[in-house]
């Protein structure tokens, strides 16, 4: 099996592998085609032929590509003859910025002095950095002369050998020549001397060697020379003492390992500058080592590429282990369990092997023992916040208490929904009120009133050929709920759904009607699915102003961070939470998050005071489903308190979730069941047991909580809800979603349900009902005036004594805003005839249809009642025969200058005109002389005053008999009018008197007695 740069041995058990936290350091042990091939390039570089030409050598790769894995494993190697002749320094900044940033560099009037000031100071640190290193590697025997020093603990046998020194010193010191012979005392001054010379220049050199002088200083007259080891450029003063550590450490080769992370490129020319010397002086010294630096660097620290090949001897590129093209793979080894998209995209943004291993070791370890549920989609989420974290880790704190970047894109998400339902909630209201603007705001309405007017009539089955009349609202509704046969006139019979898509003009009409409806529930449900809608909606305009984190909005776009991250980052990252909640109860903060979710609660109730309880703060979902699962009711209670006086959403929202059903997958990423699902169930019970007055903010109600049984009736029956309108267009559009016009009259019925919402159900949705199905007298009315009432005389004799017995505007408006039809409306008593022609604003068509309807006109109308009518009623009752052919009714005729149709003028009413010499008005003339009669000559005659002389000329004209043709050749004169003989008649004489008043004749003679003749 082939090993990787990073593996310390071969296992075969890859799944063994991914369960065990791997190593970030770098791997000595690799051994592996690519790694020796590296091997190959190494010997070559320092012990080939021309390894002398080369002094200076890079290892170039970016972070985590393995360069130091090669290194290590290089020199490890037992049959390099290179294994010990080594020295190596390392290291690392974890700054949020480069040293080089001490200085602030968004002053933009910082001195240029100032920064090379800076910059030198940070060259002296790095370079007693590296000197601090490699004293630390090289055995201090080796170097006693060196005046860096590295502190030790002086052993037991030195402290005896010094105190041995320091007695034996000070007897030699003391006088013994006394006890000495002269000559003998001489030569023992002699010895002493020399002995007590050599034991203090042993002891100095022993108290000089645990000595470090850092600073010293050294003044003649007025010169002072200082020298600062913390500011000097160290390669530059010492190195005598440099070349001294490397030429004692018996070593030939330096390595120098992330160094480039300083992105000071200054302290690789010193350290260029180093090795030149180094070779330099060694030259001229017996055993001279040939010094080479190795440099463990990234690909970029030079920005021009000539200074970067000027500067080293040879460069070895290091192919990165793992990169974008690989890392998918690399994630699938360590994630195999994780979705497929969520480790794409994180290849897409994760090239640090070290990075990988840190989060698989992360990962690891929370799964393992972070109380994972097991739930895929939640440990994908986990898995993305880890990567996060890793890859952003100055952001992650932020994250954890709520704060941050992702925190704002949650809020922002947030505000624009609310922005969005805001915008269709105002675009409802504008809807409704154009609505109530219209008549017939149902289907059902449009086809009732469409089907009056156009005689189109139902069956109640397919095989049923028997022509019923839609005579209800609730039967059209049935109609278009049970799509029953239809037809109209003789044309074909069809479903009524084929008849509204052939029939154009029923069609348009109706989409104007319905259009309403269409409108508002298709802004409904738009609502819903954005109050709904996942955070993964989001999109570029959240980071607007501010750089794109395009790996966290990958994340999110993709559903794999969510707006539940919080929930998953505190269920695995311990009690932190805990501690933000409790910090913002304890400080009345208003910035606090009711989501949080809170772990060991049954620890934290301890620490709540009786008074926690009445803060706003208090309101935790976690803590809420605590209390409500551990039956702990009077603190539950005191909470619910809390809520409904901050009016903050939290109680509905909780009980949502009872009823929430949201666990639908998306693609192959199922959204995280959130428990309080399970822990609430029962709660919406509970609280109205603790609260049964409760008054709840219905907008913040989900679709879900509605459809479940009975709470739409609870919520109305109990009043559970704020008197305003915008709570009861809520409940009436969920009314109308359930067309039960039964539970609308129990609710209108229910004395104690907010009156408001039962004149808001009569107006909006109430189908038609008889007055008796409603109670309340007022509601009655309402309903009568939003025409919600079937047209029969029992509703109309009902409402007309409801009424005092008077014709009030609404029974007027009820009356002349339907379509009757005379066969509906017998029986109606004699007293509502009276009242009903009496009343002046009733239509013509409806005053049509209740006067063919009465079956004794005479019986109830009174000659009072005729003189007070209008016209066009009086005109009504004559042509329907309801007004006695008599003189009175004929004078009532002329009076009111009723205009009536001639086909209802007989011989009995010409008759009657003749005997009571009645006057007729000129428009009663010409109706009576419309039809033929033996009388219409007379009644011409007797109402000459009225026409004209052509008129009157074309009435003689129509008559057809043979006086009139006389007369007309009187009128005319023609040829011989004067010997022209009429019958002495009324009819006659009146019409040659008429002739003589218009000059048309002189004058005429009566002939004998019975005839007349006109004079010249």
């Amino acid at each position: 099996m082939k090993q990787n740069k990073y593996e310390g041995k071969i296992v075969d058990n890859k799944e063994q592998l991914r369960d065990q936290l791997q190593p970030l350091s770098p791997n000595k042990h690799l051994d592996n085609e690519e790694y020796h091939q590296y091997v190959t390039y190494l010997d070559q570089a320092l012990t080939g032929k021309k390894s002398s030409e080369i002094d200076n050598i890079a290892i170039a790769g970016k972070y985590g590509s393995g360069k130091s894995s090669i290194i290590d494993s290089y020199f490890a190697r037992e049959d390099n003859p290179n294994k010990n002749n080594y020295l190596k320094v390392s290291f690392a900044t974890f700054n949020k910025k480069p040293l080089t940033a001490d200085i602030e560099k968004d002053d933009q009037t910082e001195n240029t002095k100032e920064e090379r000031k800076h910059e030198k100071k940070q060259n002296a640190r790095i370079s007693a950095n590296i000197i601090n290193q490699i004293i630390y590697q090289v055995d201090p025997k080796k170097i006693p002369l060196t005046r860096f020093k590295v502190k030790r603990p002086i052993l037991i046998s030195n402290q005896s050998a010094i105190c041995i020194e320091l007695v034996l010193l000070l007897s030699l010191w003391l006088n013994f020549h006394l006890f000495w012979p002269k000559n003998v005392a001489f030569v023992i001054n002699g010895v002493r001397a020399v002995l007590i010379i050599t034991l203090f220049i042993y002891l100095l050199f022993q108290l000089l060697a645990r000595l470090e002088i850092s600073k010293f200083k050294i003044s003649l007259k007025s010169v002072d020379t200082e020298i600062d080891t913390s500011n000097d450029d160290l390669f530059e003063k010492y190195i005598d003492e440099i070349v001294y550590l490397f030429e004692k450490s018996g070593k030939r080769i330096l390595i120098i390992e992330d160094l480039d992370r300083f992105d000071n490129l200054t302290i690789f020319e010193k350290l260029r500058e180093l090795n030149i010397k180094l070779n330099h002086i060694n030259k001229f010294r017996k055993s001279a080592q040939h010094w080479q630096f190795i440099y463990l660097i990234k690909d970029d620290i030079f920005a021009d590429p000539n200074d970067r090949v000027k500067f080293f001897d040879l460069i070895i590129p290091v192919i990165p282990y793992i990169t974008s093209n690989n890392s998918f793979d690399k994630l699938t080894s360590f994630f195999p369990k994780n979705n497929d998209r969520l480790r794409y995209i994180l290849s897409l943004y994760i090239d640090d092997y070290r990075l990988l291993l840190n989060i698989h070791n992360e990962y690891q370890v929370f799964e393992s023992i972070g109380s994972a549920t097991g739930n895929t989609a939640e440990k994908d989420q986990l898995l993305a916040l880890i990567a996060y974290k890793n890859k952003f880790p100055d952001r992650f704190d932020d994250l954890q208490n709520g704060k941050g970047e992702l925190a704002e894109i949650v809020s922002s998400y947030k505000a624009n929904i609310e922005k969005q339902v805001n915008a269709i909630d105002q675009k409802i209201i504008e809807i409704k009120i154009q609505k109530d603007s219209t008549i017939a705001n149902k289907e059902a309405e449009y086809l009732y009133y469409w089907a009056r007017k156009n005689n189109l009539v139902y069956y109640a089955t397919a095989n049923d050929f028997t022509r019923r009349s839609i005579n209800t609202f609730d039967l059209a509704q049935h109609i278009i709920q049970k799509n029953l046969v239809v037809q109209i006139g003789n044309e074909n019979r069809e479903p009524y759904l084929d008849f509204k898509s052939n029939q154009v003009n029923y069609a348009n009409d109706l989409r104007n009607v319905t259009a309403f409806d269409e409108e508002l529930q298709k802004l409904r449900s738009q609502k819903e699915l954005i109050t709904k809608q996942p955070l993964q909606n989001i999109d570029k305009d959240v980071f607007e102003g501010k750089p794109l984190n395009e790996m966290l909005y990958a994340l999110i776009r993709s559903g794999y961070i969510k707006e539940d991250y919080l929930y998953v980052i505190n269920h695995y990252y311990g009690d932190n939470a805990n501690r933000i909640f409790m910090r913002g109860l304890l400080s009345d903060s208003d910035d606090f998050d009711t989501h949080l979710h809170l772990t060991k609660i049954g620890d934290l109730i301890p620490r709540l005071e009786a008074e926690d309880f009445s803060k706003k703060q208090i309101l935790n979902f976690d803590l809420l489903a605590y209390l409500f699962t551990e039956n702990q009711s009077d603190k539950l209670l005191v909470m619910l308190e809390t809520a409904i006086r901050y009016k903050s959403g939290f109680i509905e929202e909780a009980i949502n979730l009872e009823y929430s059903d949201s666990n639908i997958d998306l693609e192959d990423k199922p959204t995280v069941r959130n428990p309080l699902v399970e822990q609430l169930q029962g709660f919406h019970q509970k609280v109205l047991e603790l609260q049964p007055q409760i008054h709840f903010d219905l907008s913040q109600f989900t679709s879900e909580f509605w459809i479940a049984d009975s709470n739409l009736e609870d919520i109305i029956k109990h009043n559970r809800y704020d008197d305003t309108n915008s709570n009861e267009e809520i409940l009436i559009s969920y009314l109308d979603q359930l067309t039960d016009n039964k539970l609308n009259l129990q609710i209108i019925n229910n004395e104690t349900v907010y009156v408001a919402l039962k004149q808001k159900i009569i107006t909006d949705i109430l189908a038609r009902v008889d007055l008796a199905d409603i109670t309340n007298n007022d509601l009655k009315k309402l309903a009568l005036q939003k025409n919600k009432i079937h047209k029969t005389t029992e509703n109309l004799l009902a409402y007309f004594d409801l009424s005092g017995k008077v014709f009030d505007e609404k029974l007027v408006e009820f009356i002349n805003n339907n379509n009757w039809e005379s066969s509906s409306i017998k029986g109606l008593s004699d007293e509502f005839y009276q009242k009903f022609v009496a009343t002046e604003n009733i239509s013509e068509p409806q005053f049509t249809v209740f006067m063919k309807a009465s079956t004794d006109i005479a019986g109830w109308l009174s000659d009072a009642l005729i003189n007070n009518l209008k016209p066009e009623k009086i005109k009504i009752l004559f042509e329907l025969g309801g007004l006695p052919i008599k003189a009175t009714t004929i004078q009532l005729l002329i009076d009111k200058d009723v205009q009536v149709g001639s086909t209802l003028i007989d011989k009995d009413f010409k008759q009657l005109v003749v005997d009571k010499k009645i006057s007729l008005s000129k428009a009663l003339l010409l109706n009576v002389l419309k039809t033929p009669g033996k009388n219409n000559k007379l009644i011409l005659s007797r109402n000459l005053s009225l026409l004209t002389q052509d008129k009157i000329h074309e009435q003689l004209r129509q008559l057809h008999d043979d006086d009139s043709d006389k007369l007309l050749k009187v009128m005319d004169h023609v040829r011989g009018f004067t010997s022209v003989k009429l019958d002495n008649l009324e009819p006659d004489t009146n019409l040659l008197h008429w002739m003589k008043d218009q000059s048309l004749i002189s004058n005429f003679e009566v002939l004998g007695g019975s005839r007349l003749r006109v004079k010249k």
